[in-house]
Formats: C-alpha cells, sequence, structure tokens
C-alpha cells in the first residue's frame, strides 16, 4: 500500500482555519513557518527574523521536511482558498476550478507513475530576467517545459529528494547573485484581493516575499515540468482527480446525461426508505418532470431502481441523519461546481403537477419552498423561514460563494436547514414585502407568515433568493388544492408514516375538489387574540347554555390540568384533539370533522388567524381593546413563561413581531371578518357592561335559549384559578403601560381600533 506524507505550510492560525472550511485533517502535518528554524546561509543581514522566513514563504518548509513515507504531498494553505468560486468569482478566471480541498486530497489513491498538481503553467510566459538566469545555470531539458505552479504537488519520494537538494542550490545562488534590494516585488492578485483579507503590516512582508518566493515558485514548477518531460511521467491535475475517485465522475455523467437546459431536479435515499423513493420517482414521473435524477446511498437500491429503469446514481453514503444533511450539501456542491442548476427535493415530497416552471427565473441564485417554524430564531426575525425539502440553487458564483460558508456552517450544526437559513439571516438578507399580500398558518401555537405571491429577497453580497408561496409547495394541508404543485406535509421520520402521509394525499386528491363537508349547524369557532376574553366566554357557554367545549389545542397542558378550572369551563377533551397535532401532518381535517357529534353544537376554540379550514363554520369572535390584550398577555408571560425579562422587554417583543401564535391584534381581527361567511362579533367590554343584550345576540346567533340569564361573578372566576382570570375591568391597561408604550400601540392598530370604537 502507497504511503503519503502530507505537510501544508502556514504563517497564521486564523487563516489555517479558514482553509480547511470546519474540517480536522488529522492525517496532514501542519507546519507554522514561523517556528521553523532559519538556516545559517540563509539569514539576511538587517532583516526580522520572521520577516527573513517570510522572504522565502512555503520553500522554507519543502527545503525543511524530511519525509518518510513513499510520496510527498506538499501545499501552502491558500490553495483551498484559492481554488474555490469566490477567488474565481473576485479573480474572474475560470483556472481555478474544479475546487481542491484538503480533506478531498487525503483520501485520494494515487497513480505512483504520475505527479499531481493543483495548476500547470507555462514557464516561457514570465518575462524574468533572473528566472531565464536560473534557467540557463541549473538546465534540466532543452526545451522549457510546462510545471507545477503554487507550490502543490505530490511526488515519489526519490523525486522529492532531488528537488530539495536541487532547490536548495537555486536558493544560495538566488542569495548570492540577486540581493533582495535588487529584485522587483511581482504583484500577486490573490494577495491583494478581499478574500486573502491582508493587513497593512502583512501587505509589507508580502511585498518582499514576492521578490524570492516568486522565483522559487517558478524554480519548482520548472524541476517539476523537466522532470516530468524527460522521465515520461504525466502531471495529473488533483481537482479532476478528486472528482473521478470519490464516484463523482460517474454521479456527474448521468447528471449530464438526464440534465434538461444544464437543470437536473433529484432526491437522496436508501434502502430503508425504498417504498417511499419509489413513489417519489412515480409522482415526478406523473408530473411529467423528465429531467430528474434519484441518488442512491446504497447498492441495493441502486440495484433495484437501475432494473426499475429509473433514473438513477450510486452515491455510497452511510453515517447518522445529521452527517446526511451535511452529504446532501457537499453533493449539491459538486453538481453546482460541474454547472448544473440543482433542484433538491426530499424524497417524501409529493409532486402533483409539474413544478419547473416555479424554478424557472435566472434572476435568482436561490428559490426556496417555504418551511414552518423551524429555526425559530430565524422566524422570530423574519416571520417564516426556508425549507430544505424543495430548493433550488443556480449554478452560479454566488451560490457557489454561499457554499463555501453554508459546508463549514452545516458540519457544525449538522442540520442543512438550520445552516441555510442562519447564513441568510447573517448576510443580511432583506426581504421585499411591499405589495405582497400575507396570511398565516400557525403549528404548536406558533403563526408564521405565508405570502400569495413569491417573496423576493437579497443579501449584502447580491445573493438572490426567490421563497415560493406555501400554496405552491405545502408543508401544513391548505384547501388550495388548484394552487399546490407539492405537498411536502409534515411526518414523523420513518417509511410507515411518510407512506401514511403519501396514501392520504392520494386519498384527497381522489375525492371531489367541491365536496362540501356538512359541519356547518354543529360546530361553531370561538375565536379570539389571547387574553381577549376566549376562556369567559366558554364559561358563558358551560354556566348559561349548559355547553361543554372543546380546544383546537392540547389543553391538557393549560386548562386541562387544572381539574376546578377544566370543570368550571367546561373544557373537554379526548379524542377530539386527534385533529389538534394531527391536523396540522394530515390532511384528515374534514375526516375529523364529520365525526363530531350532531346532537348539539360543538364549541371550539382557536387563537390562530382565519385559515381555510375555518370556512364553512358559524364563528364567535370576541374582541378586546388591544391595550388590554396585550397588557394582560405581557403580564401572562412575565409571571409564567419569561419571568427573567422585564415587562418593556416582553411589549417591545409584542409590538415587534405580534404574538407567535396569533401575530399582531389587528391582523388577526381582520383575518376574520375580512374571510369569515357567517361570524358574529362579541366585545369582552359589552360582557362586562351589557350582557343581557349580548346574552341575546349569542341565543339568536347559535339559535339555543340560555338556561341562565345572568353572568357569573367575576371573583368566582379568580376564586376558580387567578392564572386565567386577573382582573376582569375596563381600561386596566391605564396601569400598567407608560403614555409612550400606549402611543406606540395606538400607532400600530389605530385604523381597527377606530373601527371598533377603541381610540
Amino acid at each position: 500500500m502507497t504511503s503519503i506524507d502530507y505537510y501544508v505550510f502556514y504563517h497564521n492560525e486564523e487563516k489555517k482555519e479558514e482553509a480547511l472550511y470546519g474540517q480536522s485533517c488529522p492525517e496532514i502535518d501542519f507546519i507554522n513557518l514561523n517556528e521553523l528554524p532559519l538556516p545559517k546561509e540563509f539569514k539576511i543581514r538587517g532583516l526580522d527574523t520572521i520577516v527573513n522566513k517570510a522572504i522565502f514563504s512555503e520553500y522554507l518548509g519543502l527545503l525543511s521536511i524530511e519525509p518518510q513515507a513513499d510520496f510527498i504531498f506538499c501545499a501552502t494553505y491558500s490553495i483551498p482558498i484559492k481554488f474555490s468560486a469566490k477567488w474565481r468569482q473576485e479573480s474572474d478566471t475560470k483556472i481555478f476550478l474544479p475546487a481542491v480541498r484538503f480533506e478531498d486530497i487525503t483520501s485520494l489513491d494515487i497513480d505512483p507513475a504520475c505527479i499531481y498538481s493543483v495548476e500547470v503553467g507555462n514557464i516561457t510566459l514570465i518575462e524574468s530576467e533572473e528566472m531565464l538566469d536560473i534557467i540557463n545555470q541549473f538546465s534540466m531539458s532543452e526545451k522549457i517545459p510546462r510545471g507545477p505552479f503554487k507550490g502543490t504537488f505530490i511526488v515519489p519520494k526519490a523525486i522529492f529528494f532531488e528537488l530539495q537538494n536541487w532547490l536548495k542550490e537555486v536558493t544560495l545562488y538566488l542569495l548570492k547573485t540577486y540581493p533582495l534590494e535588487s529584485l522587483k516585488s511581482q504583484s500577486s492578485k490573490f494577495d491583494e484581493s478581499s478574500i486573502a483579507n491582508r493587513s497593512n503590516q502583512q501587505k509589507e512582508i508580502d511585498a518582499l516575499r514576492h521578490k524570492y518566493g516568486f522565483l522559487l515558485e517558478r524554480a519548482v514548477a520548472y524541476f517539476l515540468g523537466a522532470y516530468s518531460e524527460n522521465n515520461s511521467i504525466p502531471i495529473k491535475l488533483l481537482g479532476e482527480e478528486i472528482i473521478k475517485q470519490k464516484g463523482k465522475m460517474d454521479l456527474l455523467t448521468k447528471i449530464d446525461r438526464f440534465a434538461i437546459n444544464n437543470t437536473i431536479a433529484l432526491s437522496f435515499g436508501d434502502s430503508n426508505y425504498a417504498d417511499v423513493s419509489e413513489k417519489w420517482i412515480q409522482t415526478v414521473i406523473n408530473s411529467g418532470v423528465k429531467n430528474y435524477i434519484f441518488i442512491a446511498l446504497d447498492a441495493e437500491l441502486y440495484e433495484s431502481f437501475i432494473h426499475k429503469g429509473y433514473n438513477v446514481a450510486l452515491h455510497p453514503f452511510s453515517g447518522g441523519l445529521g452527517d446526511l444533511w451535511v452529504f446532501r450539501l457537499e453533493t449539491i456542491q459538486i453538481i453546482l461546481e460541474a454547472g448544473f442548476n440543482t433542484l433538491h427535493s426530499d424524497a417524501d415530497a409529493f409532486w402533483v403537477k409539474n413544478p419547473m416552471s416555479l424554478i424557472d427565473d435566472l434572476e435568482f441564485d436561490i428559490i426556496a419552498s417555504q418551511g414552518t417554524i423551524f429555526p425559530r430564531d430565524v422566524l422570530a426575525d423574519w416571520g417564516h423561514v426556508i425549507c430544505c425539502g424543495f430548493l433550488y440553487f443556480k449554478a452560479s458564483l454566488k451560490t457557489l460563494c454561499f457554499f463555501q460558508d453554508l459546508l463549514p456552517l452545516s458540519r457544525k450544526v449538522k442540520d442543512d436547514q438550520i445552516a441555510v437559513n442562519r447564513l441568510l439571516r447573517e448576510m443580511s438578507t432583506s426581504w421585499d414585502r411591499q405589495n405582497n399580500s400575507n396570511y398565516s398558518l400557525s403549528i404548536k401555537d406558533t403563526i408564521f407568515d405565508c405570502y400569495h405571491n413569491p417573496l423576493k429577497g437579497e443579501t449584502k453580497c447580491g445573493l438572490k433568493v426567490k421563497l415560493i408561496p406555501h400554496k405552491q409547495v405545502q408543508r401544513l394541508y391548505e384547501e388550495r388544492r388548484e394552487e399546490a404543485y407539492v405537498y411536502h406535509l409534515l411526518s414523523e421520520k420513518n417509511e410507515q408514516s411518510k407512506i401514511e402521509v403519501f396514501e392520504q394525499i392520494e386519498n384527497q386528491l381522489q375525492s371531489s375538489p367541491n365536496k362540501q363537508i356538512n359541519y356547518d349547524s354543529n360546530v361553531i369557532w370561538l375565536a379570539s387574540f389571547p387574553r381577549s376574553g376566549n376562556t369567559l366566554m366558554r364559561t358563558i357557554f358551560k354556566h348559561n347554555f349548559g355547553l361543554d367545549n372543546y380546544s383546537l389545542y392540547n389543553d391538557r397542558l393549560d386548562i386541562g390540568k387544572y381539574e376546578s378550572l377544566r370543570e368550571f369551563v367546561g373544557h373537554k377533551d379526548g379524542e377530539w384533539e386527534c385533529i389538534n397535532e394531527e391536523y396540522y401532518q394530515y390532511p384528515k381535517y374534514p375526516e375529523a370533522m364529520e365525526n363530531l357529534p350532531s346532537s348539539h353544537p360543538t364549541i371550539i376554540k382557536t387563537h390562530s388567524q382565519f385559515g381555510p379550514f375555518y370556512t364553512h363554520a358559524k364563528v364567535i369572535y370576541v374582541v378586546r381593546d388591544p391595550r388590554a390584550a396585550i397588557s394582560s398577555a405581557v403580564s401572562y408571560r412575565k409571571q409564567f413563561t419569561h419571568p427573567h425579562k422585564s415587562r418593556d422587554e416582553l411589549l417591545e417583543e409584542f409590538l415587534k413581531r405580534g404574538d407567535l401564535q396569533s401575530g399582531h391584534w389587528d391582523d388577526h381581527y381582520t383575518s376574520w371578518i375580512e374571510n369569515s361567511k357567517n361570524i358574529l362579533i362579541i366585545k369582552f367590554e359589552d360582557i362586562l357592561e351589557e350582557f343581557d343584550q349580548v346574552l341575546a345576540r349569542i341565543s339568536e346567533f347559535i339559535e339555543i335559549s340560555p338556561k341562565r340569564m345572568t353572568l357569573t361573578d367575576f371573583n368566582q372566576y379568580k376564586k376558580v384559578n387567578p392564572h386565567f382570570f386577573r382582573k376582569g375591568k375596563k381600561n386596566s391597561w391605564q396601569e400598567t403601560f407608560t403614555k409612550d408604550q400606549i402611543s406606540k400601540i395606538n400607532k400600530k392598530s389605530e385604523k381597527v381600533m377606530k373601527k371598533l370604537g377603541y381610540s
């Protein structure tokens, strides 16, 4: 077995870490040039020792090492930075791709009959009297050959030792013949670039290093080029060999075969998810898409799909889920570097229509479907998140630069969705929400924004991003069948759960799109913004009409956990809550609604904004002065959920983002009043002051006569549980907010407050 000693020379720890892109590469011996001894014969009078070492650059390291292995790899730390999309973009040159990374080099199987380099150049193009003098004094061939540049190569030990001895003689000749002050400093585009990020002090050192270092780089290229020609040893490019040997060539060859207009749609899976993977392929084919490929992660699935005639490539992987997310991004990066636009789809995404029109926009580098609420820190800043389960990348330089930062972050957090969202936020992505109306959905008591039209964003560096409307690629089921291209509904991370979701979607699609569910007469939604009197209204249904009630949420962790409160309010739990979490995962909502009791009205609490599943039922909407509702919400959070925060901090968060579940007070009210077809508005203040009239309106609306005509004394509510019933009086907010805070609330909700008589 061929042994290799790996040496990488550097002078700055921070730059070395940057070049590693989050990898450790334990096989490599990283040598700090500042810590090497300076040979006596290399000392230059009047120069600081560190500067003296620096002027020889990585060639001081090359002359200092004593390798033992069969082959030697030598490189400067900057190779992965130079051979990257970022440098290609800044330098406007194509010579630096495909990318070269240290972790790929250490896994390379080398041909002992070859020399390897990252770049081969023509030395005759260099106009340098000193270089021509070296070639004349230390001639190795009759003609001047092409040779490996950048001081980076893999060579057999015998060649290396010849090179080392020869280069030492050349270095001593240069020092003797050409004093440092006599040489011109050769410019380096890389060292002057923003990628290199050199300090002024480093630039001064570079000016000296570009004298001897410039000549020594070309001396190495001359020696290895001449050795190659004299001994008929081919020089192979490391970037190309890495692509071939890591199985990338087969992958890219097949993608080249199946791609249309340089665009490929792909998904990943292994034999543990064979049925889901095949269903994905079938939905893609049925949607009319031909330019797809399925990347099989093991041979078993690959052989099965080859036999069935599917577009498939084998790209083996074994590891945990976090490693898989990284592997997917690494694979996509390979495809992008080869020049193919890439649409990644999770295998549990059900394609119902050809979605290629959603990504047919050359203006954008990234086109993404919408996620729900993860990661929550990004949701808090944006109001939405990007989902990696249906995500398009254009093969642009800006995208490749994005990947250079994305991969190290993904290796750190072990989650592609966290990495993509946080990186775009760190890049100061600005979203253009003007002239784009929105609505809200919620899951796990948390609301997120959705948009009727694509949402456009741009980072400070000019990377352009587009968010596909949720109704077109759905994570939560919406009754917008005619607008849906892909259903990527939430499910548990096992194949059986994902198969059940596919079957649910198939059943839903086969049913009549105009089917009406007859639950108008026995469901009444009790909707409100939080802390607006919803629980008070539930007690009215219990005490005045004798009707128990339910909640859309898992109140067994809230009201339901207090026995006395549950009985007082009339809260019921049990099988009804089957629509709670499952609704958000599967389109089971109509089925659950049809199974409700029909003998009496079913009262169901919700704090969500209006959604399509509320369309047909009656709605009683309880509204409260926003200053009072927000005051109560802030007090609730301060006492029970965020005791470590001040009231002022909680209010500022509320004004900025609204309630995580319900959004802003005015948006919540407007969503219901503008969309509900059968709604009764009840003001909280009227319940306290005009109860007889309120009771009569409710009775007429639900078509049931009250059994009791008086409102239960509010002190009884507080005795049952002061947790939910605080003051129960009008204008209590004046005691808790400053004039400035009240002004901020008024300004945000002024239009709706005026309509309701709160201003």
